[in-house]
C-alpha cells in the first residue's frame, strides 16, 4: 500500500528558548568583533612600530605577533562554534513517508531545508518509545550510529527511538513521530515493530 504523510515536529515553547537565543547571538557578536580588534591590534604591531636601523624590531614584532596569534584565532573559533549553538537550537524537522521511503528534512532558522536522512521504510527494525524497557539494551548495541532528529528534549514522553540498517549500518534514530507517523509506518510495512514497553 502506497502511503504519504507528512509531519513538521517544531518547538511547542519558543519561549522557552528565547533567553538562550539572545545570549548566544550577544556572546556571538561580542566574540567576532574582539576577534576583529585583536586583528587589528596584531597587524598595527607589525606594520607600525619603530623599525630601528639595523631592522631587529622587525622580527620581534612578528615573533610578538606569532606570539598573541592564538587569541583571534581563539574568538573566530568561538564565534563559530556559537553560531552553531545557535543553528543547533532553531532546528525544526519534517519527516516524510512517501511510497516506502522515509526521509527526514532538517529546517533551519524556518528558511533553509537540509536532507538529514533518508531510507527505506522497510530498513525499521523496531520502534520504541524512549522510556520502554528495550531502549538501553539497543542503545548498547555495538557500533550502533546515533542520529538526533528532536526539538522538545524535555518531554521524554514524546521521544521514540528507532533501530534502523541503513546501507548495512545500524543506526539508532532519536526522534518525535506522532501517532499517524506511526501508523503509517505500520500501514507500509505490513506489520507492527512498535515495542508495546
Amino acid at each position: 500500500m502506497e502511503v504519504y504523510y507528512e509531519q513538521s515536529v517544531s518547538l511547542d515553547n519558543p519561549q522557552s528558548i528565547a533567553k538562550k537565543m539572545l545570549l548566544l547571538k550577544v556572546f556571538y557578536y561580542a566574540a567576532l568583533a574582539l576577534g576583529v580588534i585583536s586583528v587589528v591590534i596584531l597587524l598595527w604591531l607589525v606594520m607600525f612600530s619603530d623599525v630601528g636601523e639595523d631592522g631587529g624590531a622587525i622580527v620581534q614584532n612578528i615573533l610578538s605577533a606569532l606570539f598573541f596569534l592564538p587569541i583571534p584565532l581563539t574568538l573566530f573559533l568561538a564565534a563559530y562554534l556559537l553560531h552553531r549553538a545557535r543553528v543547533k537550537l532553531s532546528a525544526e524537522y519534517d519527516y516524510q513517508i512517501n511510497g516506502g521511503r522515509y526521509r527526514i528534512v532538517k529546517v533551519i532558522n524556518r528558511q533553509k531545508r537540509k536532507k538529514f536522512l533518508e531510507f527505506s521504510v522497510s530498513s525499521f527494525e523496531v520502534i520504541g518509545k524512549l522510556s520502554s524497557e528495550s531502549y538501553e539494551r539497543y542503545l548498547r548495541t555495538p557500533g550502533i550510529k546515533k542520529k538526533n532528529a528532536v526539538v522538545n528534549f524535555d518531554d521524554e514522553e514524546r521521544i521514540y527511538f528507532a533501530v534502523v540498517n541503513i546501507d548495512g549500518v545500524k543506526t539508532m534514530l532519536h526522534f518525535e513521530p506522532d501517532e499517524e507517523t506511526i501508523r503509517s509506518i505500520r500501514l507500509t510495512l505490513g506489520r507492527d515493530i512498535v515495542l508495546k514497553k
